[in-house]
């Protein structure tokens, strides 16, 4: 779609915000940066979107689109997230824009720092890792897939040396929707090899952004376009003949990158719980070669040389000298009391304190030991009753209330696997409509898992995963969806 002509430096938008430079322009628009005068001059983002339709209801609803998606965004508070400022539709020259105001993060995008010629080292792999994948659980935590995630959209502060993720896909993904025309079959947003293949085919899923931060990784590490590591006809990853890591390492980059979903971590927690040891093991020292040192030459020591000036005289005849008596005299012998006595006494005395000390040291051995033995004897009386009075109260439940107590302890019973995956496929069709529609995924999200969590009490807390154990729950969670997805479209006009 054609842009309007970028905003000049010093224009003024909603009497607020004053353009400084643009940053950058793409298909959806372009980012300005600008000074908030209602901020004390505080640098901030201008990310405009403008959507290329003339009718004022097309207009309208794709604002409505937008500031839906853009609402649940303003919610997000991390530290490493960029703030959501504000959401505007304003007027500028003959047509109207949208317009997204963010927090302004001094740094350079992981593109600009690849361009440099920087690489990253194994090293510096493992807290990069470290430092997304809690952003990454926050945000799928809430129910928002970043979409895009990619050196161009990661930002390392300068101030921090951390990687800040920017231009949510999500927010390309609506203003896309509503910028095209009604009826139009929607168009997915991705990039060439950093997107996996079920987000190509429509489906967002909390995993489709660790496939993409995989692919990130190798890109920072080797410098190289992901498409010289993926063989498309094979679809296999044939990244080793690059680059080189220790095995744990690769594993977790092996499953970052696995084709299908299921074969992928299903959380950034579960990455993280693989990736913590590697982060807390030591960073091996890089060897340095140092040069043997060579040889000090032996330097001669000159004799001192005196500073009186010698006389030549001749020889006189030497005085006859009479060679004195040599008297020896005999050393003092030791004492007998330090020489013998007086150790033997002290070696004597340390014995018979150890003597005196062992029958001491004897009894409190044996008073530990039964002291300890008194306490296990207590721990294993004490659980031995609460178990004996828990297995009482099974057998009186069981006897007054058998038919409850048997259903309760039946185990859910597990739908074949080919009836699960067309559930489930139904469900996703069902929910892409349903966003297509116009209607806030991310309530539906919330709605579906709360009514999920009261009929099963048990998932309070954790989210479901690929394993078959989930599986029951993945097939109730669907239904739920169904239900509320008919609610929802009965209530539309």
């Amino acid at each position: 779609m054609e842009l309007s002509p970028p905003l000049a430096p010093g224009f003024l938008l909603d009497d607020r915000y004053e353009v400084l430079r643009c940053l950058g322009g793409g298909g959806f628009g372009r980012t300005y940066l600008a000074k908030d005068r209602h901020r004390f001059d505080e640098f901030c983002v201008l990310k405009e979107f403008a959507p290329q339709v003339r009718e004022e209801s097309a207009l309208q609803k794709a604002a409505e689109l937008f500031q839906r998606e853009a609402g649940v965004l303003y919610q997000l508070k991390h530290p490493q997230i960029p703030e959501f400022r504000a959401f505007l539709t304003v007027t500028v020259g003959e047509k109207k824009a949208l317009f997204l105001v963010e927090q302004y993060i001094d740094g350079e995008t992981y593109a600009q720092w690849l361009h440099r010629g920087r690489r990253l080292s194994e090293a510096e792999a493992i807290p990069f890792l470290s430092d997304l994948l809690p952003i990454l659980e926050y945000l799928h935590d809430r129910g928002v897939i970043h979409r895009d995630i990619s050196p161009d959209n990661l930002i390392c502060d300068r101030a921090t040396g951390k990687p800040i993720p920017i231009d949510f896909g999500s927010v390309k993904q609506w203003v896309q929707k509503a910028t095209q025309p009604p009826g139009s079959p929607a168009t997915q947003i991705h990039k060439p090899g950093y997107t996996p293949p079920e987000q190509i085919q429509g489906r967002a899923i909390p995993s489709s952004d660790l496939y993409a931060l995989g692919v990130t990784v190798l890109v920072l590490l080797t410098g190289k376009s992901p498409l010289d590591f993926y063989d498309e006809n094979e679809q296999t990853w044939h990244w080793r003949q690059f680059l080189r890591l220790q095995p744990p390492l690769e594993a977790i980059v092996d499953r970052l990158l696995a084709i299908r979903p299921i074969d992928r971590y299903a959380s950034a927690r579960e990455v993280l719980d693989d990736l913590t040891p590697l982060a807390h093991a030591a960073t091996p020292a890089v060897p340095v070669t140092v040069p043997h040192p060579l040889p000090t030459p032996a330097v001669p020591v000159p004799s001192p040389t005196s500073t009186v000036k010698t006389v030549v005289v001749s020889p006189a005849a030497p005085p006859s000298v009479t060679p004195p008596v040599a008297t020896v005299q005999p050393s003092p012998s030791p004492p007998l009391l330090q020489s013998a006595v007086l150790p033997f006494l002290q070696r004597m005395g340390r014995s018979f304190a150890a003597l005196v000390v062992l029958p001491f040291r004897l009894l409190h051995r044996v008073w530990k030991t039964m002291t300890f033995g008194i306490r296990v004897a207590n721990w294993v009386t004490v659980w031995t009753w609460r178990l004996a009075i828990v297995a009482v109260g099974v057998a009186i439940a069981a006897i007054l209330w058998k038919p409850d107590l048997l259903s309760a302890l039946k185990p859910i019973p597990r739908q074949p696997e080919t009836a699960e995956t067309a559930t489930v496929e139904d469900c996703y069709t069902a929910i892409e409509r349903y966003a297509t529609s116009g209607f806030p995924v991310a309530s539906l999200y919330a709605e579906v898992d709360r009514l999920l969590y009261d009929r099963f009490p048990e998932l309070q807390g954790r989210s479901l995963t690929d394993k078959p154990d989930d599986a029951p729950f993945r097939e109730a969670w669907c239904d739920i969806a169904q239900q509320v997805l008919e609610a929802e479209i009965g209530r539309s006009p």
